[in-house]
C-alpha cells in the first residue's frame, strides 16, 4: 500500500524522509536499517517466548521498528534524564532556552497577529525557499520548547516516572495498532525488559487498571506519533523490499 494513502501521516513522512537525508550524509541508510534493526532487537531478548511475542504482535499491526524502539528505550529508562541531560544539555540550559523559545513564539505571534487572523497564504516564491509562515515559526518554536524540556514534561504533574511512561507506551501503542491490550504479549516483554520473571497478564491487567487511564490523559499524543511513525517506516520498508 502507498504512503499516499495515508493523509493523516504526510506531516510524519516529511519528517522521516528529512532525518533520512540526514543521516545519508553520514553514510547510513536509514530505511535499510529499519528493515533490519528490529529483528537484531529480537534476538537480544533472551527468552524464546518473548521472541514469540514479539513475533506475534507485529503479525497483529504493530510495527517492528516502533515496537524494537519502544523496549529498547524500556531497557534504559532508569539513565534517561541523565542521558536527556547529556544529549540536550543541564536542565537550567534546556530551561532557559524553553523560555526564550515560548517568550519568541508569542512575539511572532503578537507582530503577525492581522496576519494570522485573516490567514493569509505564503507566497509560492518564498515557501520555495523555505520560508514558512508566522503560525508555522510559533508552532515550531514552542515544539522546541517543549522537545528540550521533555524531561519535565514527562516527570510532572500525575507522571511519577520516566518507567511508567515507557510501560504506558508499550501498552497504549500494543492497543492502538492491534486494536486490543494484549495483556499477555506486553506482560511476557516487560518482564524480560526488566527482569521480572513473574511478571504475568494478570499483574499487567491490574497496572493497566490503575495506572493507564491517568497516564493516557497527559501523553495519549506520544502514541499517536509513534502510531504515525511506524504506519510511515513501515511503507518506507516495502518500498525497499519491492523495488
Amino acid at each position: 500500500m502507498s504512503l499516499d494513502n495515508f493523509d493523516d501521516f504526510k506531516d510524519e513522512a516529511a519528517l522521516w524522509d528529512v532525518y533520512a537525508q540526514l543521516m545519508a550524509v553520514r553514510g547510513v541508510n536509514l530505511n535499510k536499517l529499519a528493515a533490519t534493526w528490529p529483528e537484531q532487537e529480537k534476538k537480544k531478548l533472551t527468552n524464546p517466548v518473548a521472541r514469540l511475542e514479539f513475533e506475534e504482535l507485529c503479525d497483529k499491526g504493530c510495527a517492528s521498528a516502533v515496537l524494537a524502539f519502544i523496549l529498547v528505550v524500556m531497557r534504559f529508562s532508569p539513565e534517561l534524564p541523565a542521558l536527556w541531560s547529556h544529549i540536550a544539555g543541564t536542565r537550567e540550559q534546556r530551561r532557559k532556552v524553553g523560555l526564550l523559545f515560548q517568550r519568541t513564539a508569542q512575539k511572532v505571534e503578537d507582530t503577525f497577529s492581522d496576519w494570522i487572523k485573516a490567514d493569509v497564504k505564503m507566497p509560492h516564491y518564498l515557501t520555495a525557499k523555505g520560508i514558512v509562515p508566522p503560525p508555522t515559526v510559533a508552532a515550531s518554536l514552542r515544539f522546541y520548547s517543549r522537545f528540550l524540556n521533555l524531561e519535565e514534561s514527562l516527570t510532572s504533574g500525575e507522571i511519577r516516572s520516566s518507567e511508567e511512561v515507557v510501560k504506558y507506551l508499550l501498552t497504549s501503542y500494543i492497543k492502538k495498532a492491534t486494536g486490543r491490550f494484549r495483556d499477555r504479549n506486553a506482560a511476557t516483554l516487560i518482564g524480560e525488559i526488566v527482569g521480572q520473571v513473574d511478571y504475568n497478564e494478570v499483574a499487567q491487567r491490574m497496572w493497566r487498571s490503575r495506572n493507564y487511564a491517568r497516564l493516557d490523559k497527559n501523553i495519549a499524543g506520544l502514541t499517536g506519533f509513534l502510531f504515525a511513525m511506524g504506519v510511515v517506516i513501515d511503507a518506507r520498508v516495502r518500498n525497499i523490499t519491492n523495488s
